[in-house]
């Protein structure tokens, strides 16, 4: 029987430019067990011809049933290749045998990410060489965001032209429409979508761009009250009301880029704002801790608002993941890789009496 090649990724060539392009082992499996698409690196692991996996069961190169158990695990909230998974240090993740086309058992950690396209859930899964793990951590995501950087700056520059005549248009258009108000409110909503995907390349660049830290003497408190009143003045349709905690009374400067940090509290205002009703009400307190006597600044950031609701909260920092209607879902992503590039941590939870914490941990350094 011929086997029916599926390509869920026809209308998404940005999607499928990654996976090509992904220094890491992937493929793209469907809710039905079936392999959708692979990249070159799955196909030297295993030792296949991408034509001799595709539309096959996942049960050729997995363990049997793994598949559909991490997918049935991964629904009751257990999931693979988080760094809330994997711990402080580890790199997630849930070692299997893979399959060899010659019969070797090849030992992998696969990590499991589920997407939506046209209408229908994907899994993509990757697979790391479990002796090349350790290794090869660092330089694979350094590669990838390369990638992403380099293919967002390469799109950016095509669609400019494309999205400024839409723009020039619009503008033309809108001569004729200026007693007309309600195709005016419609032709306003197309030039919000078009500066809206503009704001999406440049998040998205911002997320994969190589990051290069200035460090000089920040008061973190400082610095998020001075932020908190710039956004304030941008924002003035959503009021932001910040107070400090009384026991926070401990702002010793940290060494730290003040740019970074700043944009760490831009994007952490914006979600305050986005999921509070009226006055997004805030409470920072900012105090320190010893571990193995390195002194650790600790700056935590409460609201009032919805808080995370449901996966939410798991997959807070995970890149393209969000409830919202607008947006990437790059902000906390973007926070996450500016504390870590501080040699710091940030976490997310809910608190018992409603909102959400997120809280920064940055080394004392002199």
């Amino acid at each position: 029987m011929m086997k029916m090649t599926i390509n869920p990724f026809v209308e998404a060539p940005l999607a499928l430019r990654m996976l090509e392009i992904s220094s890491v082992a992937a493929a793209v499996i469907d809710c039905q067990g079936k392999i959708a698409l692979v990249n070159d690196c799955l196909c030297d692991l295993l030792g296949y011809q991408p034509n001799e996996l595709i539309g096959d069961s996942a049960d050729l190169v997995l363990p049997p049933d793994s598949f559909q158990l991490t997918v049935s695990q991964a629904a009751r909230g257990v999931t693979f290749g988080t760094r809330q998974h994997a711990g402080r240090n580890g790199s997630g993740g849930k070692k299997i045998f893979a399959r060899h086309k010659v019969g070797n058992h090849v030992p992998v950690v696969m990590n499991l990410h589920w997407l939506e396209s046209l209408g229908q859930r994907f899994y993509v899964v990757q697979m790391i060489h479990d002796g090349q793990r350790d290794i090869d951590r660092e330089l694979l995501q350094s590669e990838r965001l390369s990638a992403i950087s380099q293919m967002i700056s390469g799109l950016a520059h095509e669609s400019r032209n494309a999205l400024q005549k839409a723009v020039a248009s619009l503008d033309l258009l809108e001569l004729d429409l200026q007693y007309n108000s309600e195709q005016m409110k419609l032709s306003q909503r197309i030039r919000t979508s078009i500066l809206e995907l503009l704001d999406i390349y440049d998040e998205v660049r911002r997320y994969a761009e190589p990051l290069e830290i200035k460090t000089e003497k920040v008061n973190l408190v400082d610095l998020f009250l001075t932020t908190s009143g710039e956004f304030q003045a941008t924002r003035e349709e959503s009021p932001v009301q910040v107070s400090v905690a009384s026991k926070s009374d401990f702002h010793e400067p940290v060494l730290a880029d003040r740019e970074r940090m700043k944009q760490v509290f831009w994007h952490l205002l914006r979600n305050t704002s986005d999921a509070s009703k009226g006055i997004a009400r805030l409470e920072i307190q900012c105090n320190r801790k010893m571990i193995q006597n390195v002194r650790w600044q600790v700056f935590q950031i409460r609201d009032h608002g919805s808080g995370f609701l449901g996966v939410a909260l798991e997959r807070a920092f995970e890149a393209f993941f969000t409830t919202k209607q607008r947006g990437s879902g790059l902000g906390l992503a973007i926070c996450r890789r500016i504390v870590q590039a501080h040699g710091g941590e940030i976490s997310a939870k809910n608190h018992v009496a409603g909102g959400a914490v997120i809280t920064i941990e940055l080394p004392i350094r002199t």
